[in-house]
């Protein structure tokens, strides 16, 4: 007997069927690579030890590999920690530097700057607070949306930590604006989210942040940094 061929509305059928398929799965494709694009996103600022765990110790989040309680000197030479301290508390009793990418002794991918904070007498340079910047010099703008967005990607992967919630206040100290979200651990570490708006743009520069204390230093900083 002879076999009967597909007839050329069947035919169409078949690839308008294909075609329908084809542009679902492009759609659904796209959408999936787009939510894991901006999961990635989260993970460049501040991300675990082990990827999809939710940290409640502050030790075990990194920016840029780096780590509370890591020795600086795994991340950079002496010389270059040294030279580059900065003097902006009365109190001295923990030594603040700030290093550029190229001061580093591995490549930083997702900040212009970063500082960090140990014990002035400590000679290991334990890592008590750090800080990743960039620079949003007279942008601010751009730096209140980087604050939020970068704000909602750490919450959700951070949502353990307690959410004290989004301030607006004034840092007479420095003479900046300071708008920020502080996240805090149980036993008081914390997170904070934010935008610096300084008043004299030549000495200081608008910048983000984003930064990881410790409680012990941030009862320092809060209550004896600017005490003589």
């Amino acid at each position: 007997m002879k076999q009967k061929g597909f007839t050329l509305i069947e035919l169409l059928v078949v690839v308008a069927i294909i075609g329908i398929l084809t542009t679902v799965g492009v759609s659904v494709y796209s959408k999936y690579t787009t939510t894991a694009k901006k999961s990635g996103e989260t993970v460049n600022y501040l991300k675990t030890e082990l990827p999809g765990i939710r940290a409640d110790d502050i030790s075990k989040l990194e920016i840029e590999g780096i780590s509370i309680g890591d020795s600086l000197l795994e991340f950079a030479t002496k010389k270059n920690v040294t030279s580059n301290y900065v003097d902006y508390y009365v109190n001295k009793k923990y030594a603040v530097t700030e290093l550029f990418p190229e001061e580093f002794k591995k490549k930083i991918n997702n900040y212009e700057k970063m500082q960090f904070q140990f014990k002035l007498n400590d000679k290991k340079m334990l890592i008590q607070a750090m800080s990743g910047i960039i620079s949003y010099q007279q942008n601010m703008k751009y730096c209140y949306q980087k604050l939020d967005k970068v704000y909602e990607e750490v919450i959700s992967s951070f949502g353990s930590w307690k959410d004290l919630g989004k301030e607006t206040y004034e840092q007479k100290d420095v003479g900046a604006k300071i708008t920020d979200y502080i996240l805090e651990s149980e036993s008081g570490d914390e997170i904070q989210i934010a935008c610096y708006d300084y008043h004299d743009d030549y000495k200081y520069h608008d910048h983000f942040r984003i930064a990881l204390r410790t409680y012990e230093y941030k009862i320092w900083l809060y209550e004896e940094a600017y005490k003589k």
